[in-house]
């Protein structure tokens, strides 16, 4: 049995407790040292992820960096270690570690979007909405690139671009809920402007 399977609830998705997180993480920092990196690669996976959701920047690089040393054509480690430098603040590393992912996988949606997020705290915006029109291209639905490129163009404070893109989010998923309070935000502005 794996070690996701233990913690599965009734609708299948992973649940973990805080000292469930660590530990899982702890374990996985023992593979590591025993040097059974490669051997346990899926479950240092799932511990990356974990470390994302409960916000264990240390612990996740540390699991990412193993991984690369082992794996350093993994485009999904690379773009791990970018989000994980996006969240302490070092975008020009982690737009390098973005473009690396690329170079392992060009067509990865979540690698542009992550990108436009080092560039836009970069202040290459231009670059940012290119990023994410790529990702567009590669999937013209995602809800996640709509409401980035409306996040972009509400900064520049292009309100009716943003609603567009906003507007176009909440039609892919009605349930998204940080994009109908934009949505709404913006609607405001415009009409004040």
């Amino acid at each position: 049995m794996s070690f996701s399977e233990d913690y599965l609830n009734d609708d299948y998705d992973e649940f973990y407790d805080e000292e469930e997180a660590k530990l899982k993480v702890n374990t996985c920092r023992e593979f590591i040292e025993n040097g059974s990196t490669f051997a346990h690669l899926e479950s240092i996976d799932e511990a990356i992820q974990i470390c994302l959701e409960y916000d264990m920047i240390e612990d996740g690089l540390y699991l990412t960096e193993a991984i690369l040393a082992v794996a350093p054509y993994n485009s999904e480690a690379w773009q791990y270690k970018g989000i994980f430098l996006n969240n302490t603040f070092e975008f020009e590393e982690a737009f390098h570690c973005f473009e690396k992912a690329m170079s392992f996988n060009p067509n990865d949606v979540e690698t542009y979007i992550n990108k436009s997020i080092s560039e836009d705290n970069l202040g290459l915006y231009e670059d940012a909405v290119e990023s994410l029109n790529k990702a567009l291209n590669i999937e013209p639905g995602n809800e996640e690139t709509l409401f980035s490129l409306g996040v972009l163009y509400e900064k520049k404070e292009k309100f009716q671009e943003a609603i567009d893109f906003f507007t176009r989010s909440v039609n892919a998923d009605a349930e998204y809920i940080e994009a109908w309070y934009e949505l709404g935000y913006c609607f405001r502005e415009y009409r004040s402007a």
